[in-house]
This record gives structure tokens, sequence and C-alpha cells, in this order.
């Protein structure tokens, strides 16, 4: 089992020993339907520094998501969760969905908390090529006052596909610093609700994105 290099689990339970010492040759993870405590995702893929693609679906048990993978380069979270810490300097492509009803999209931050959430869900990501928001992830960026300033620019950010609610100032806020910290940006893709708020968004945005080939929905 040492060997592992692809590992595939649905509706499972991840409880790890205390004597786990990792897959050192595994590439490949995907979880899909299972539970499992902070502690133990965390150090599930700590402990498989080959990781190189990681996908975390449908998932309870977790609430302070720990992501400290310095290979992965194809990321997918979609999931409830309160808070997410990642760690992946070389991910290329990351999708990230957050639940509606999870109690990161409920939180208000306080006053030392600036920018605490962007930073810790985006800080990391210099190498990043195409980046998915979607559920209430952007509601949960903008609770992370993420208004005042974005903690890297995104050079290599070609592609960026958002679910935003254009009603939601703070959401359009946080997508205009997004954009703008995306000095290479070729195609961007919105899905907004409700839609009757684009026509009144719509040139501001096309403002800070100008250059990007859109698909509104």
């Amino acid at each position: 089992i040492g060997d592992l290099k692809f590992l595939q689990l649905e509706n499972c339970i991840i409880n790890l020993p205390r004597a786990f010492q990792g897959f050192k040759s595994l590439t490949y993870l995907s979880l899909n339907c299972f539970s499992s405590t902070d502690r133990d995702i965390q150090s599930l893929i700590s402990f498989c520094p080959a990781l190189t693609d990681l996908i975390l679906i449908s998932f309870e048990g977790i609430n302070q998501l720990n992501i400290q993978a310095p290979k992965v380069e194809y990321l997918i979270v979609y999931g409830d969760f309160e808070d997410i810490n990642l760690d992946a300097p070389n991910l290329k492509l990351a999708i990230l969905y957050l639940g509606h009803q999870a109690k990161a999209y409920q939180y208000v931050p306080i006053a030392h908390d600036k920018e605490n959430h962007a930073k810790k869900s985006l800080g990391s990501l210099s190498e990043i090529k195409t980046l998915g928001i979607t559920g209430s992830f952007m509601k949960y960026l903008s609770k992370g006052c993420i208004l005042a300033k974005l903690p890297a620019v995104f050079t290599h950010l070609e592609n960026i596909y958002l679910i935003i609610c254009f009603w939601d100032q703070r959401q359009v806020f946080a997508a205009y610093s997004l954009f703008q910290n995306a000095p290479n940006l070729k195609k961007l893709a919105v899905w907004s609700y409700p839609l009757s708020t684009w026509d009144q968004c719509q040139p501001r945005i096309l403002e800070h994105a100008p250059k990007c080939k859109w698909t509104i929905s």
C-alpha cells in the first residue's frame, strides 16, 4: 500500500490510526460523501507529499479545513465548513464551493479580522490559472473584508468562473478586487442571482475586466 498512487473513496469515514505514516507515492485523492475531523483530514492530506490532484466533495464533521499540499495542482472543494486555510503554492486550478447553510456563510467578521478569509484561502495561490468560486464562497470572502486589499496579485490567472449575488454590494466589490488583481485575465464566466440586478452592475464590472471574454448566465 506504500506504493499506492490513486485513491478514490465514497460513503466512508476517515478515521486515521495514530501510527498513520501517509501514502508517500499517492498523487490522486478523491473523497466523496464522507465524514472526518479537522485533524484527520489535515493529516491525511499532509502525509501525502506527492499529491497533485485533490477532490473533497460532500463532507461532514469538518469545521476548519486546512489544506497544506505543496505539490497539488488541481483542487475541488465542495462542502460545508466554517473556515478554510489553503496552502498550495503550485495550484493551477481550483474550484471552491461553500454550501448555503454553512456557518461560514453566516459569519460576521470582527474588527481585527480584516483580510483574514481572503489571506487564508487565496494568499498562497500565486500560480493559479483557473479559479472557480461557487455556492456561497464569494459571500465567505466578502465577509472577511476582502474589500480592503487582496493578499496577492494573480499574474497567471486567466480564467474565472464566478457565482455571485449582485444585490449584495460586498460580494460585488469583492469581485472587483479579484478582477483588479488578475491583470492577465482572458475569460470570465458569471452566474448571477437575481438576474434583474445585472443591468445595474454590468458597467462597473466591465470597467474592471474590460479585455477578457465574457459569459453571463
